[in-house]
């Protein structure tokens, strides 16, 4: 019975999105531009976020479909907390819904100009998701909530053993680090008083309090806090285990500090046509970093050695590399030079070689998507602000699943388990796919 309520529930909630949708971007022409504006700081945060943990669900029912145990990686204790896809994407559905009611009447409100009620909503919106994270009751798997909250603590106090709840929690919210800067605008708007009252009383201020810049205090703490907690992490764990590579990702999220810093200064100067002191030095540090990082994802966190390759066994060549009775020398040597220069997939992988070929090459385009802020006037634009977000969280979700992958494999390496990971055959191309 419970099986046939989900799809009509699904249904419900997928209408109720579209009327919210239309009725939206109805009065989305017809309202003010500050009030749009304002829209923006306060609806924005939440989107990156809710993305995520919709695509979290469709992770977690892939790993489903291919009755592979991907809860193995948490400890004992968190796996009896974890949810299925299925309960991921309705709790997801029931937020996005509350969302998009609540976008729709703070656009139905500014065109009508009852501003009096559009101060309110921005409020109630954030009560109201805060509202569902601590409510007391069972309902909402009130113990997955509370496991959750529990997390963001120790993830927020990194001062015990760091579980894999724990970091993969914290990784995942460095994706999130820009939502984090929004969401502190949007809440010291909110906090500073009614910010659309200029448009009913002409001679109210229409601007932003200094405390609620983008180059804050508080703003610029709050970007650059996901990467502090993670590099804390790596310490915890290095002290704990004395492996050396802990050392080495620490000082991976300590090179995102100056680029995140000079990244929101650029910003700021750019979008104000102010000229920026410190190019250079921003474009060498966001350079560093994203080599860096894009290294570390190949390398490290999805182990395909490729720079350094000691012990490693010889890498095969694609059979798509190497046509059948190819006896061209000069051909063979530039195929054993891509052998040298591409990642090593190992054998038994998970999901077919085409998908890691698109993983790799995508992982680099998305990591370099800040070179956006090179070209013209696109930084100063708040849809590719907010697009580069959302790339940014897809590429979130497709660097989990092999780092979930990966953790399998030296799970199944440490135990001596027969778990079986190869799951593609010759027909399939082995990409994550699940309707969800």
């Amino acid at each position: 019975m419970k099986g046939s309520n989900l799809p009509l529930l699904d249904m419900i909630l997928a209408m109720w999105l579209l009327a919210c949708g239309t009725f939206t971007a109805y009065f989305w022409m017809q309202i003010e531009k500050d009030a749009a504006r304002f829209m923006l700081i306060y609806f924005q945060p939440v989107v990156p976020a809710l993305l995520l943990l919709w695509l979290w669900a469709h992770i977690v029912k892939s790993f489903e479909s291919l009755q592979i145990e991907y809860d193995a990686c948490f400890n004992a204790k968190d796996r009896k907390l974890l949810l299925t896809g299925a309960e991921i994407k309705k709790i997801a559905l029931v937020l996005i819904s509350i969302v998009m009611a609540w976008a729709a009447l703070f656009a139905w409100t500014s065109a009508c100009k009852l501003y009096f009620v559009t101060e309110v909503i921005p409020l109630a919106l954030y009560a109201s998701l805060v509202f569902i994270l601590l409510f007391p009751l069972n309902v909402m798997h009130r113990p997955t909530r509370f496991f959750f909250l529990s997390t963001v603590k120790r993830v927020m106090l990194p001062l015990q053993h760091v579980t894999w709840a724990d970091f993969l929690l914290a990784d995942m919210l460095t994706s999130l680090a820009k939502s984090s800067g929004d969401v502190v605008q949007a809440t010291c708007s909110i906090a500073t008083g009614p910010s659309l009252r200029h448009l009913s009383a002409p001679n109210a201020p229409n601007v932003l309090p200094a405390l609620c810049s983008p180059l804050s205090t508080l703003s610029v703490t709050a970007v650059c806090l996901p990467y502090l907690l993670r590099f804390v992490q790596c310490i915890l764990v290095y002290r704990s285990t004395g492996k050396t590579a802990q050392v080495f990702n620490a000082l991976k999220y300590c090179s995102s500090i100056p680029a995140l810093v000079l990244t929101l200064w650029e910003h700021e100067c750019h979008v104000h046509g102010k000229p920026f002191p410190y190019f250079w030095p921003w474009l060498c540090a966001s350079t560093f970093n994203t080599a860096f990082s894009f290294y570390w994802d190949v390398e490290q966190d999805w182990d395909m050695p490729w720079i350094f390759t000691s012990g490693v066994p010889a890498r095969p060549i694609p059979s798509s590399l190497l046509p059948p009775g190819t006896a061209s020398p000069r051909l063979r040597k530039v195929v054993m030079r891509l052998r040298q220069l591409l990642p090593a997939v190992k054998s038994g992988s998970l999901f077919g070689s085409r998908w890691y070929v698109w993983l790799v090459c995508s992982n680099l385009v998305l990591r370099l998507s800040w070179i956006h802020r090179l070209l013209g006037n696109l930084e100063a634009m708040s849809a590719v602000a907010l697009t580069v977000a959302v790339l940014e969280v897809y590429r979130r979700y497709q660097w989990a699943f092999v780092r979930i992958e990966t953790e399998l494999r030296k799970l199944k390496a440490k135990t001596g388990s027969q778990m079986t990971l190869s799951v593609h055959s010759s027909e399939d191309e082995g990409y994550p796919s699940t309707n969800i």
